[in-house]
């Protein structure tokens, strides 16, 4: 993909992506059914973002960034080489465009994770080895830091557009080329734009793992229910040994919680310690 290329040479994208040997360990918070689901099948989920419970993955935000963009920047270069009606046709295929990912943070045991989670019952922290547990992901999946600063997420939405104009006029895409161009840039946008978040989420401090299978990409996920919607997914296989501790939130029944899913490890070929969460919750 030429427009994907252009951007890898830029260094703030390259900030965002995520290096696995910089943490020894990262963290994934959970309910119990997340928890034995992962468990259960040895399996991880990547979700289509827009079904999350973050207003920022919905599209709108990513939409709101660009519009921002066109009215601060001189809007004639979007008038011009074709980018205004690619503009339109993009906005409009965001709010369309399935988005699978996975997230996890760098916070262990940490109090506004597990108020995330709510409710009456239990809920978990996986802590996992990055190394183990990423080390045999095909080509098609990328880690990254989720960016919070909106001047650079706009900087970087920027950079993408300048960099179609420049392969435009370099002749790189020509009248032919339109579809290929816009699959190209929907594609490097989507895979860029979904690690945004609104800086009021700044706390989280959260890295998602994203596929992106190259144009076809509709092709190659399963289905699951979930909260009244069909959520589109996909899974991957990992190392049962990456997990190396699970905590237990703390609450009444935590220790019983504790035992059982010590019992259910053991049955399962784990070797992760259960540990009950040091902040006492109601």
């Amino acid at each position: 993909m030429k427009l994907f290329e252009e951007l890898k040479t830029n260094e703030a994208y390259n900030q965002l992506r995520f290096n696995t040997k910089l943490k020894e360990h990262i963290y994934h918070y959970t309910n119990l059914d997340g928890l034995f689901g992962i468990l259960d099948s040895n399996e991880f989920w990547l979700s289509d973002v827009r079904f999350m419970n973050d207003p920022s993955d919905s599209g709108e935000y990513v939409i709101n960034l660009i519009n921002e963009i066109i009215e601060e920047e001189d809007k004639d270069t979007y008038k011009s080489h074709n980018l205004s009606s690619f503009i339109y046709f993009l906005k409009e295929k965001i709010k369309q465009e399935i988005r699978l990912v996975a997230c996890f943070s760098t916070s262990v045991d940490k109090l506004s994770q597990w108020r995330a989670y709510g409710g009456k019952e239990i809920n978990y922290c996986l802590e996992i080895d990055p190394l183990l547990f990423f080390k045999s992901l095909p080509v098609e999946y990328y880690v990254w830091h989720i960016e919070y600063d909106k001047q650079i997420q706009k900087n970087l939405i920027s950079e993408v557009f300048k960099s179609s104009t420049k392969l435009i006029l370099e002749g790189k895409y020509t009248k032919e080329d339109d579809d290929v161009f816009r699959k190209e840039l929907i594609l490097t946008l989507s895979l860029l734009t979904q690690n945004f978040k609104h800086p009021k989420y700044f706390e989280e401090d959260e890295f998602r793992l994203t596929y992106a299978d190259t144009f076809d990409i509709e092709k190659n996920y399963s289905f699951r229910k979930n909260n009244g919607f069909v959520v589109p997914f996909k899974n991957f296989k990992f190392d049962k040994k990456s997990i190396k501790r699970i905590f237990v939130e703390n609450k009444a029944d935590a220790q019983l919680a504790k035992l059982s899913l010590e019992k259910f490890l053991l049955k399962k070929d784990y070797s992760a310690e259960c540990i009950i969460s040091e902040i006492p919750r109601r």
